[in-house]
């Protein structure tokens, strides 16, 4: 009866509204599958007809397949599970239970909720039917709860970091040459975990900083550093052609117009030979974060990835005003570039509000949301110099690990590479 009495609670602790409301919203939207399936797996479902729907639509993802209601039912017949989940009628009539996908992800997190919860009560029950065995031994006999999906910090997990941070210590700390000398003075490298923002007005040149702080990993470095550039302005030609004129400095019209000499044609050979052996990715048409994760996530794990670069978050496409899509937009980059363990640096517009007080203290007020400059480790800051318009001053105006400081770079060649000026008064020894 006891027995009994628990594997009612365990049934219990389930939603099936919210099972069938994710599979109904990625039936409806299969693209939505996108936000939710970093938070449960099939695994979580209590249902198992609804748990091999899910599977299914897993399958498809990850084979980059189109996933709808002819694709998942095609994927359950092929796989011998659409007999166990009540046949193509009972997945159809799961395409009804929802009018929008837009609350795919509240229905995620209950179910994994619910999901967390059954595998707590379950292992209280192991734990209850060892302890009143007489027969099984004190040390068999589990202490605590295991609760997947909630991290505790406790003595076992310190430990493991002090491990890890000594181990890296040793081996030299992980990290790349940021390539300008300001960047060595202040943030040192470029490190694994950190999100980056780079403000700046129209027209100042962030796009242009970005090709050289990348061709300068490149120059500068006897590595081949993994980048991804994620453009949401310039076509992925426009980013190649300015990174081959930054890197033999040919000026890009020369470059279009066929009108480059011989020597300039040799070094304009050698470069494209050159970056086609880099690790180097160049994408134009994601603007969603959801498919900037997936093809990040594909690169780590088929190659090699240290940075994501995007260009500019503004740009990125989401549900509601920009100050609510900023807002989402600043903890997702953070969590990201500590799971992938690559340093994430994020183009963004500069608020007009920052303009009419650039007088007070403080970071760049990034257009959008107060919470980009909040979730970022390191602010940097461009702007064009009021007396020489071929100056930038460049400051790195938010550090949280280390200084901040301030240079000037200057555009040369015909404004294909910026040039670092050196011994500029205004470093800063201050800290966050």
């Amino acid at each position: 009866m006891a027995a009994a009495t628990q594997q009612n609670r365990i049934h219990d602790v389930w939603s099936e509204d919210a099972e069938k409301a994710v599979i109904g919203s990625i039936l409806i939207d299969g693209d939505a599958i996108q936000s939710v399936h970093n938070i449960i797996s099939a695994k979580d479902f209590y249902h198992s007809g609804y748990a091999a729907i899910y599977q299914a639509m897993l399958d498809l993802y990850a084979k980059g397949i189109a996933v709808d209601l002819v694709t998942t039912i095609d994927r359950l017949t092929e796989s011998g599970k659409l007999k166990i989940v009540g046949g193509a009628a009972v997945v159809s009539e799961l395409s009804d239970i929802v009018a929008s996908s837009s609350n795919i992800q509240h229905y995620a997190k209950i179910v994994r909720d619910k999901a967390i919860r059954r595998n707590v009560v379950s292992q209280a029950r192991n734990i209850a039917t060892k302890a009143t065995d007489v027969t099984t031994s004190l040390e068999d006999i589990p202490t605590s709860l295991s609760i997947d999906g909630v991290q505790k910090m406790d003595v076992n997990h310190v430990d493991s970091a002090i491990k890890q941070l000594n181990a890296n210590i040793e081996k030299g700390y992980p990290g790349l040459n940021p390539g300008y000398d300001l960047l060595a003075r202040t943030i040192r490298k470029v490190t694994p975990g950190h999100l980056w923002v780079v403000g700046a007005y129209t027209s100042v040149g962030k796009s242009a900083w970005l090709v050289d702080f990348i061709c300068r990993q490149y120059r500068k470095s006897f590595d081949n550093p993994g980048i991804a550039i994620f453009s949401t302005e310039m076509s992925s030609e426009q980013y190649i052609l300015r990174i081959l004129s930054n890197h033999t400095k040919i000026p890009s019209w020369a470059i279009t117009e066929n009108s480059c000499h011989t020597q300039q044609q040799a070094e304009l050979v050698n470069a494209q030979i050159f970056y086609s052996q880099r690790n180097l990715y160049v994408y134009d048409k994601l603007y969603r974060i959801e498919d900037i994760d997936r093809a990040a996530r594909l690169i780590k794990k088929t190659r090699r990835l240290d940075i994501i670069a995007i260009d500019y978050l503004q740009n990125t496409w989401g549900e509601g005003t920009i100050y609510e899509r900023m807002s989402r937009l600043a903890p997702i980059l953070q969590y990201l570039a500590k799971e992938l363990q690559v340093t994430i640096i994020g183009l963004s517009q500069v608020s007009n509000q920052f303009q009419r007080d650039k007088s007070s203290s403080g970071v760049f007020g990034f257009k959008g949301a107060g919470e980009i400059a909040a979730s970022a480790d390191v602010g940097i800051e461009l702007e064009r110099d009021s007396e020489d318009k071929s100056k930038i001053i460049f400051k790195v105006s938010k550090n949280r690990h280390g200084r901040t400081g301030e240079g000037m770079l200057a555009y040369t060649n015909g404004f294909v590479r910026l040039e670092e000026i050196a011994d500029d008064p205004g470093y800063n020894e201050g800290r966050e």
